[in-house]
């Protein structure tokens, strides 16, 4: 999926910083894309149906921050 998502980036001529986030705890967030003073944090699921909650530490340093879950139903508008 990051990979899909740094070629379409690339193919659009979309500038954006994109890295991923961990703690020592192994809390992470998948994917982070920042463009436009915007941070938006995706976590990708492949079961739509499994629950995904944002991670506490991430949003206490990012509170602006976007939270998205991508999965099997919603991935095409993540990759287009």
């Amino acid at each position: 999926m990051v990979a899909e998502r740094i070629k379409h980036l690339h193919y659009s001529r979309k500038w954006s910083n994109y890295w991923f986030w961990r703690t020592r705890e192994q809390k992470e967030i998948d994917y982070i894309e920042e463009s436009d003073g915007v941070i938006h944090a995706y976590e990708f699921k492949f079961n739509q149906v499994a629950k995904s909650k944002p991670v506490k530490h991430f949003f206490k340093a990012y509170e602006n921050a976007v939270f998205h879950v991508i999965n099997r139903d919603n991935y095409d508008e993540f990759l287009l």
